[in-house]
């Protein structure tokens, strides 16, 4: 048996499991059994739940994607990791960089994979940019200019435009353009190092909590 993964309320990763060889979409969670329930129902998913630390505890389940708003990933990620799930975490990573760490951390320490869900990354072209970079084939990068535009009402009650809610638009946003430069070479370190403090630099009073 192939991978077996939980759903979330995402319809389009839901949608493209039919293109992942090996992958079956095999639960969904959320805080609300009859959301669950009704995303399990319009996917065909076999398994929902009522609580996040319910397909944590499910052995049947491999892998978890999490997308809950950010300042929950961290609560859930750590104890994802503690039960030996491997983690798709949705951007952005966490609500701080003190949190991306202690995930990193755990992870290494258990085992497991985790990552970012920034699909960005291995569009052809980006890869190419990452590519050429880490060659040196454009000399050394001393600065990047990244522009991405959202058109976006205004909802004081929507996440993007609640502080409350642990996101807006920088910690949304930012990430979408700073990520795609990632990389393990010292070009593309350094890089990484003010992609990380720019995206610190722009989160604002963001809280980690969830409920399990």
């Amino acid at each position: 048996m192939g991978n077996r993964w939980p759903g979330s309320h995402c319809e389009g990763v839901a949608a493209d499991f039919e293109h992942v060889p090996g992958a079956i979409l095999a639960g969904v969670a959320s805080r609300s059994a009859e959301r669950s329930a009704a995303f399990a129902a319009d996917f065909g998913v076999e398994k929902f739940y009522g609580s996040y630390g319910e397909i944590i505890a499910d052995p049947d389940i491999d892998v978890l994607y999490i997308s809950t708003p950010h300042p929950q990933h961290h609560a859930i990620a750590l104890a994802a990791i503690a039960a030996g799930k491997h983690l798709l975490v949705e951007k952005s990573f966490t609500a701080t960089v003190a949190g991306a760490e202690q995930i990193v951390a755990a992870a290494r320490h258990k085992g497991v994979f985790v990552m970012e869900a920034m699909w960005t990354r291995f569009q052809p072209t980006m890869v190419e940019v990452r590519r050429r970079v880490e060659a040196g084939e454009i000399g050394d990068v001393r600065a990047v200019q990244a522009d991405l535009g959202v058109d976006r009402p205004y909802d004081p009650q929507d996440r993007l435009f609640d502080p409350e809610q642990g996101e807006g638009q920088c910690s949304t946003w930012v990430c979408m353009s700073s990520r795609w430069l990632s990389g393990s070479s010292a070009r593309l370190r350094k890089l990484t190092w003010w992609a990380r403090w720019l995206q610190q630099a722009s989160t604002w009073r963001l809280r980690s909590s969830s409920t399990l």
